[in-house]
Protein backbone atom coordinates (compact mmCIF):
# COMPACT_ATOMS: atom_id res chain seq x y z
CA UNK A 1 0.00 0.00 0.00
CA UNK A 2 1.60 3.67 -0.75
CA UNK A 3 1.90 5.91 2.25
CA UNK A 4 0.10 9.21 1.10
CA UNK A 5 2.24 12.31 0.72
CA UNK A 6 2.78 14.32 3.95
CA UNK A 7 1.00 17.17 2.89
CA UNK A 8 -1.71 14.85 2.25
CA UNK A 9 -2.18 13.97 5.60
CA UNK A 10 -1.75 17.02 7.19
CA UNK A 11 -4.96 18.28 4.68
CA UNK A 12 -6.80 15.20 5.73
CA UNK A 13 -6.40 16.12 9.08
CA UNK A 14 -8.17 19.13 9.05
CA UNK A 15 -10.81 18.04 6.95
CA UNK A 16 -11.66 15.05 8.80
CA UNK A 17 -15.47 14.95 9.98
CA UNK A 18 -16.53 17.71 7.88
CA UNK A 19 -19.09 17.67 4.70
CA UNK A 20 -17.62 19.56 2.80
CA UNK A 21 -20.57 19.72 0.73
CA UNK A 22 -22.38 21.72 2.97
CA UNK A 23 -19.29 24.68 3.27
CA UNK A 24 -18.86 25.46 -0.48
CA UNK A 25 -21.51 28.00 -0.53
CA UNK A 26 -18.80 29.83 1.58
CA UNK A 27 -15.55 29.07 -1.11
CA UNK A 28 -15.49 32.18 -2.77
CA UNK A 29 -16.20 34.76 0.35
CA UNK A 30 -13.51 33.17 2.10
CA UNK A 31 -10.94 32.91 -0.78
CA UNK A 32 -11.92 36.56 -1.53
CA UNK A 33 -11.34 37.58 1.78
CA UNK A 34 -7.63 35.75 2.23
CA UNK A 35 -5.37 38.08 1.64
CA UNK A 36 -7.50 41.12 3.40
CA UNK A 37 -6.07 42.94 6.34
CA UNK A 38 -2.81 40.79 5.43
CA UNK A 39 -0.17 42.63 7.86
CA UNK A 40 3.25 43.24 6.18
CA UNK A 41 5.74 40.99 5.10
CA UNK A 42 7.62 39.85 8.25
CA UNK A 43 11.34 37.98 8.34
CA UNK A 44 10.65 34.58 8.44
CA UNK A 45 11.39 33.32 11.69
CA UNK A 46 8.32 35.11 12.59
CA UNK A 47 5.49 32.91 13.46
CA UNK A 48 2.80 33.90 10.51
CA UNK A 49 -1.01 32.97 12.28
CA UNK A 50 -3.82 33.13 9.94
CA UNK A 51 -7.18 34.70 12.20
CA UNK A 52 -10.73 33.78 11.14
CA UNK A 53 -13.79 34.90 13.33
CA UNK A 54 -17.13 33.30 13.51
CA UNK A 55 -18.37 35.25 16.58
CA UNK A 56 -20.21 38.66 14.27
CA UNK A 57 -22.72 37.20 12.38
CA UNK A 58 -25.21 38.96 14.67
CA UNK A 59 -25.82 40.68 18.19
CA UNK A 60 -28.22 38.63 20.74
CA UNK A 61 -30.42 40.92 22.89
CA UNK A 62 -31.07 38.78 25.48
CA UNK A 63 -33.71 40.44 27.92
CA UNK A 64 -33.39 38.55 31.82
CA UNK A 65 -36.82 36.64 33.14
CA UNK A 66 -37.71 35.25 36.05
CA UNK A 67 -35.51 33.07 38.62
CA UNK A 68 -37.66 29.76 38.37
CA UNK A 69 -35.54 27.24 39.50
CA UNK A 70 -35.85 25.03 36.86
CA UNK A 71 -32.73 24.71 34.25
CA UNK A 72 -34.54 25.78 31.56
CA UNK A 73 -32.91 29.27 30.54
CA UNK A 74 -35.92 31.70 31.49
CA UNK A 75 -35.00 34.34 29.35
CA UNK A 76 -36.11 35.54 25.99
CA UNK A 77 -34.16 37.04 23.48
CA UNK A 78 -33.96 37.99 20.06
CA UNK A 79 -31.14 38.37 17.45
CA UNK A 80 -29.76 41.73 15.51
CA UNK A 81 -28.05 40.43 12.27
CA UNK A 82 -24.57 41.95 10.97
CA UNK A 83 -24.64 41.07 6.93
CA UNK A 84 -22.21 42.97 6.25
CA UNK A 85 -19.63 41.59 9.07
CA UNK A 86 -18.30 44.50 10.77
CA UNK A 87 -18.63 42.97 14.24
CA UNK A 88 -15.69 40.27 12.84
CA UNK A 89 -13.69 42.40 10.60
CA UNK A 90 -13.05 44.29 13.69
CA UNK A 91 -12.36 41.40 15.85
CA UNK A 92 -10.27 40.52 13.53
CA UNK A 93 -8.41 43.51 13.12
CA UNK A 94 -7.87 43.96 16.98
CA UNK A 95 -7.03 40.37 17.37
CA UNK A 96 -4.30 41.13 14.67
CA UNK A 97 -2.60 44.01 16.74
CA UNK A 98 -2.97 42.16 19.30
CA UNK A 99 -0.89 39.23 17.62
CA UNK A 100 1.71 41.50 16.64
CA UNK A 101 2.18 43.33 19.91
CA UNK A 102 5.91 42.49 20.59
CA UNK A 103 6.89 41.84 17.00
CA UNK A 104 6.58 37.50 18.00
CA UNK A 105 3.73 37.14 15.23
CA UNK A 106 2.39 38.52 12.03
CA UNK A 107 -1.01 38.24 10.94
CA UNK A 108 -2.95 36.72 8.03
CA UNK A 109 -6.46 37.81 8.82
CA UNK A 110 -9.09 36.09 6.72
CA UNK A 111 -12.10 37.81 6.09
CA UNK A 112 -15.37 36.33 5.55
CA UNK A 113 -19.26 37.35 5.35
CA UNK A 114 -21.77 36.05 7.63
CA UNK A 115 -22.57 32.25 6.46
CA UNK A 116 -24.04 29.13 8.13
CA UNK A 117 -20.24 28.33 8.86
CA UNK A 118 -20.82 30.76 11.83
CA UNK A 119 -23.21 28.49 13.55
CA UNK A 120 -20.64 25.38 13.22
CA UNK A 121 -17.86 27.01 14.12
CA UNK A 122 -18.05 25.44 17.57
CA UNK A 123 -18.27 22.30 16.65
CA UNK A 124 -14.92 22.18 14.48
CA UNK A 125 -13.04 21.90 17.37
CA UNK A 126 -13.21 18.53 18.79
CA UNK A 127 -10.90 17.41 21.59
CA UNK A 128 -7.07 17.90 19.97
CA UNK A 129 -8.00 18.85 16.81
CA UNK A 130 -9.69 21.50 14.78
CA UNK A 131 -11.38 19.99 11.88
CA UNK A 132 -11.65 23.02 9.33
CA UNK A 133 -14.11 23.29 6.18
CA UNK A 134 -12.34 22.52 2.80
CA UNK A 135 -12.64 26.28 1.73
CA UNK A 136 -11.47 27.36 5.02
CA UNK A 137 -8.35 24.63 4.63
CA UNK A 138 -7.02 26.30 1.29
CA UNK A 139 -7.42 30.09 2.08
CA UNK A 140 -5.34 28.88 5.72
CA UNK A 141 -2.94 27.44 2.92
CA UNK A 142 -2.54 30.16 0.91
CA UNK A 143 -1.69 32.58 3.50
CA UNK A 144 1.21 30.89 4.58
CA UNK A 145 0.55 30.74 7.96
CA UNK A 146 2.52 28.02 10.43
CA UNK A 147 -0.56 28.72 12.53
CA UNK A 148 -4.17 29.23 13.21
CA UNK A 149 -6.02 31.57 15.66
CA UNK A 150 -9.80 30.94 15.42
CA UNK A 151 -12.74 32.75 17.10
CA UNK A 152 -16.05 31.44 18.10
CA UNK A 153 -18.62 31.95 19.97
CA UNK A 154 -18.87 30.47 23.62
CA UNK A 155 -22.16 29.56 25.98
CA UNK A 156 -21.69 29.90 29.39
CA UNK A 157 -23.71 31.41 32.42
CA UNK A 158 -24.87 35.33 32.67
CA UNK A 159 -22.45 36.63 35.20
CA UNK A 160 -22.48 40.99 34.99
CA UNK A 161 -20.00 42.24 37.36
CA UNK A 162 -21.03 45.02 39.87
CA UNK A 163 -18.96 46.66 42.57
CA UNK A 164 -20.28 44.47 44.84
CA UNK A 165 -20.66 40.98 42.96
CA UNK A 166 -22.22 39.52 40.09
CA UNK A 167 -25.70 38.76 38.96
CA UNK A 168 -26.69 36.85 35.69
CA UNK A 169 -29.92 34.87 34.60
CA UNK A 170 -29.63 32.21 31.99
CA UNK A 171 -26.91 31.95 29.91
CA UNK A 172 -25.09 33.91 27.20
CA UNK A 173 -23.59 33.05 24.20
CA UNK A 174 -21.57 35.25 21.29
CA UNK A 175 -21.42 38.99 21.31
CA UNK A 176 -24.91 41.39 22.38
CA UNK A 177 -26.81 43.04 25.13
CA UNK A 178 -28.14 41.94 28.37
CA UNK A 179 -31.24 43.77 29.65
CA UNK A 180 -32.61 43.06 33.34
CA UNK A 181 -35.71 45.75 34.05
CA UNK A 182 -36.11 44.27 37.69
CA UNK A 183 -32.18 44.35 38.91
CA UNK A 184 -32.12 47.06 41.58
CA UNK A 185 -28.67 49.14 41.59
CA UNK A 186 -28.00 51.65 43.62
CA UNK A 187 -24.84 53.60 42.52
CA UNK A 188 -22.30 53.57 45.11
CA UNK A 189 -20.96 57.39 44.73
CA UNK A 190 -23.85 59.48 43.81
CA UNK A 191 -26.22 56.95 45.98
CA UNK A 192 -28.77 57.33 43.23
CA UNK A 193 -31.03 54.30 42.89
CA UNK A 194 -32.94 52.89 40.23
CA UNK A 195 -34.19 49.82 38.61
CA UNK A 196 -32.52 48.24 35.61
CA UNK A 197 -29.22 47.55 33.90
CA UNK A 198 -27.89 47.41 30.04
CA UNK A 199 -24.88 45.04 30.12
CA UNK A 200 -22.97 44.52 27.01
CA UNK A 201 -21.22 40.87 26.54
CA UNK A 202 -18.81 39.33 25.01
CA UNK A 203 -18.50 35.69 25.25
CA UNK A 204 -16.23 33.87 22.76
CA UNK A 205 -13.27 31.17 22.73
CA UNK A 206 -10.05 31.32 21.02
CA UNK A 207 -7.87 28.58 19.94
CA UNK A 208 -4.71 28.72 18.78
CA UNK A 209 -3.99 25.05 16.53
CA UNK A 210 -1.03 24.09 14.26
CA UNK A 211 -2.08 25.29 10.68
CA UNK A 212 -0.78 22.25 9.19
CA UNK A 213 -1.76 19.59 11.59
CA UNK A 214 -4.82 20.74 12.74
CA UNK A 215 -3.15 19.89 16.78
CA UNK A 216 -4.87 22.36 19.20
CA UNK A 217 -2.35 23.74 20.84
CA UNK A 218 -3.69 26.22 23.58
CA UNK A 219 -7.50 27.43 24.31
CA UNK A 220 -8.86 30.46 26.06
CA UNK A 221 -12.50 31.02 26.91
CA UNK A 222 -13.67 34.60 27.24
CA UNK A 223 -16.87 35.28 29.31
CA UNK A 224 -17.21 39.48 30.01
CA UNK A 225 -19.54 41.66 30.52
CA UNK A 226 -19.96 45.59 31.66
CA UNK A 227 -23.45 46.84 33.20
CA UNK A 228 -24.85 49.89 32.12
CA UNK A 229 -27.13 50.57 35.44
CA UNK A 230 -30.39 52.97 34.45
CA UNK A 231 -29.28 54.72 38.09
CA UNK A 232 -26.17 56.00 36.11
CA UNK A 233 -28.43 58.03 33.47
CA UNK A 234 -30.15 60.96 33.47
CA UNK A 235 -32.67 60.52 31.50
CA UNK A 236 -33.57 56.83 30.96
CA UNK A 237 -35.85 55.00 32.46
CA UNK A 238 -36.25 51.84 30.49
CA UNK A 239 -32.36 49.67 30.39
CA UNK A 240 -32.39 49.34 26.63
CA UNK A 241 -32.64 53.26 26.46
CA UNK A 242 -29.82 53.48 28.97
CA UNK A 243 -26.93 53.82 25.89
CA UNK A 244 -28.03 55.34 22.29
CA UNK A 245 -27.84 53.06 19.17
CA UNK A 246 -24.36 53.73 18.19
CA UNK A 247 -23.06 53.94 21.40
CA UNK A 248 -23.92 50.28 21.97
CA UNK A 249 -21.90 49.55 19.31
CA UNK A 250 -19.23 51.26 20.34
CA UNK A 251 -18.93 50.32 23.68
CA UNK A 252 -19.44 46.42 22.37
CA UNK A 253 -16.52 47.22 20.14
CA UNK A 254 -14.49 48.42 23.51
CA UNK A 255 -15.22 45.68 25.39
CA UNK A 256 -14.54 43.06 22.71
CA UNK A 257 -11.29 45.28 22.06
CA UNK A 258 -10.08 45.05 25.37
CA UNK A 259 -10.86 41.55 25.72
CA UNK A 260 -8.72 40.43 22.98
CA UNK A 261 -5.78 42.64 24.46
CA UNK A 262 -5.56 40.70 27.07
CA UNK A 263 -6.14 37.18 26.30
CA UNK A 264 -4.59 36.74 23.08
CA UNK A 265 -1.26 37.68 24.38
CA UNK A 266 -2.03 34.97 26.94
CA UNK A 267 -2.68 32.37 24.40
CA UNK A 268 0.59 32.75 22.53
CA UNK A 269 3.07 33.26 24.97
CA UNK A 270 5.35 30.34 25.35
Amino acid sequence: MTTPPRKARQREALHQGVDRRRCIQAAAAIACGAGLGAGPARAQALRRTAVVSFIGDRLVVVHAGPVTGSRLDPNRQHSLPDPAGAMDQFALAAAGRSLEVGGQASAALLALQPSPLHEQAEQWVDGPKVALPGPLVDAVDQSGASHLLLLTKHRADASIPLLNGHLGVGKLHGLGYYVDSAARIRMVESGATGYGLLAAYAYFTLTLADARTGEVLKQRHCSAARAYPVAASKTALDPWDVLPAEQKVARLRSLLERELAREVPLLIAA
